[in-house]
C-alpha cells in the first residue's frame, strides 16, 4: 500500500504522463468482464487525454499563425508572403478542427492576444485581470488538470514572444530568412509532437492528427525550398 502511494505521488509531479498513460490492459483468460461503469471511466479517461493532447496542440497553432501574421506584415520577398499567408489560413482550419477535442483549462480561442505578455500584463504594462498567465500554478494544483492547461498556456505564450522579439529584431531580407528558417524549425518540431501524439490519441480524434500531420509536412517542405532560395545570398 505505501508503495503504491509513492508512485501515485511522483506520477502527480510530471507534467503530461498521468494524460499519456494507456490504461493497463487485463489478462484475457481470467474470465473476468467489463461492467458498464468500468467501460464509462475508460471512455472518460480516453476523452481527458484527447483534451489534453488537442489543448497542447491548439497552443501550438495559435503561435503558428500569430507569428505567420507577422510574416505577412514584414516579409518583402513575395513568395515567403504567400507562404505565410498561406500557413495563416492552413492553421486556421486545423484550429477549427481541433478545438472540439480540446479538454478542461485550456482556452480555445484560435487567435493568440498578441498584446499580452507571459507575465500577464498587456505589452503596454496594464494588468489583465483575466489573463491566466501570471496567476500562482500552485493555487491550481487542486485541480491538476487546469493547472497543467495553465502551465502549457503559459509556456506558449512565452515561446510566442521569444520568436516575435527575434524577428522583429530582423529587418527587410534578413527578416525573411530568419522567418522561414524559424517556420521550418517550428514545423519540425509540431511534427514531431503529432507523431508522439498519435501514439496516445484515440477515435476521431487520431484520424484528425493524421490529417494534421500532412499539412505540416507540407509547409516544413515549402520552408526548405525557401532556405535553399536564401542560402548564400548575404
Amino acid at each position: 500500500m505505501r508503495l503504491q502511494l509513492i508512485l501515485a505521488l511522483l506520477m502527480a509531479g510530471s507534467l503530461a504522463p498521468a494524460f499519456l498513460q494507456e490504461p493497463q490492459k487485463r489478462p484475457t483468460d481470467t474470465g473476468q468482464t467489463t461492467t458498464p461503469g468500468q467501460a464509462s471511466t475508460s471512455r472518460n479517461q480516453s476523452t481527458d487525454k484527447d483534451g489534453f493532447l488537442a489543448g497542447w496542440i491548439l497552443v501550438d497553432l495559435r503561435n503558428g499563425m500569430a507569428l505567420a501574421q507577422l510574416g505577412q506584415e514584414k516579409a518583402q520577398d513575395p513568395e515567403v508572403k504567400r507562404f505565410a499567408q498561406q500557413m495563416v489560413e492552413d492553421h486556421r482550419k486545423l484550429a477549427e478542427q481541433i478545438r472540439p477535442y480540446v479538454g478542461a483549462g485550456f482556452s480555445t480561442s484560435t487567435s493568440i492576444d498578441t498584446g499580452r505578455t507571459p507575465s500577464g500584463t498587456s505589452s503596454d504594462g496594464q494588468g489583465r485581470d483575466d489573463s491566466k498567465e501570471g496567476r500562482d500554478f500552485s493555487k491550481d494544483v487542486r485541480d491538476f488538470k487546469e493547472g497543467k492547461a495553465m502551465l502549457i498556456e503559459e509556456l506558449g505564450q512565452q515561446c510566442f514572444e521569444s520568436a516575435r522579439k527575434e524577428l522583429q529584431d530582423h529587418t527587410a531580407a534578413d527578416f525573411d530568412r530568419c522567418f522561414v528558417g524559424m517556420a521550418y524549425g517550428g514545423h519540425m518540431k509540431a511534427n514531431d509532437m503529432l507523431v508522439v501524439f498519435q501514439r496516445h490519441a484515440t477515435g476521431d480524434f487520431k484520424q484528425k492528427l493524421d490529417a494534421a500531420r500532412s499539412t505540416v509536412s507540407m509547409h516544413m517542405d515549402q520552408a526548405k525550398e525557401l532556405m535553399r532560395k536564401f542560402a548564400g545570398k548575404p
